[in-house]
């Protein structure tokens, strides 16, 4: 798969908190890109904490062009075979709708099966979020079927629907 849209990708720093706190500035926002690891008001402490775990590769992407930073991805190490996509954002709002959603997963596939041990690539995505799931799915991803949780935020519940590539499917299907 290749994307028509060029980005980098750097580490993610703590720095970098400022950018999500503009990206993600109420509790449901902040839910609905990072699941339950951030709490809101995001914090320089909670994101130093997150970034010590050595399972997660945390990145700032930049829009290549320009090098203005427009989102974030982590994988994260699920074990050795499994790999999740997670935090997931184009935060910022000009990048929107102009495919650099498919740019950062296409971007952060090619990281995950670099791997030749990985067989899966899973990602979480709240059920709402239609324009995410379209994303994915225009990158190979589907639905795991009776793999939804039930999150609570605030006085709603959102449901979360868990999607998977194959190795198999990215390299030959794609």
């Amino acid at each position: 798969m290749t994307s028509k849209k060029s980005i980098h990708l750097k580490p993610f720093k703590k720095e970098h908190v400022v950018l999500l706190q503009t990206w993600a500035d109420t509790e449901e926002e902040l839910v609905q890109f990072a699941g339950p690891v951030f709490k809101f008001p995001l914090t320089e402490e909670q994101v130093a904490h997150y970034l010590e775990d050595q399972n997660r590769a945390v990145f700032l992407v930049e829009e290549a062009q320009n090098k203005v930073a427009i989102g974030m991805g982590e994988i994260f190490i699920v074990n050795a075979e499994t790999r999740r996509l997670c935090r997931i954002t184009v935060g910022n709002k000009q990048y929107r709708g102009k495919g650099f959603g498919q740019a950062i997963i296409t971007t952060l596939l090619e990281k995950s099966f670099s791997d030749k041990a990985v067989n899966t690539v899973e990602l979480n995505v709240f059920e709402f979020n239609t324009t995410a799931i379209k994303c994915y799915t225009a990158c190979g991803f589907t639905i795991t079927p009776n793999n939804i949780r039930i999150i609570d935020v605030n006085t709603q519940k959102w449901n979360l629907l868990n999607m998977k590539i194959s190795r198999e499917k990215y390299f030959f299907e794609a």
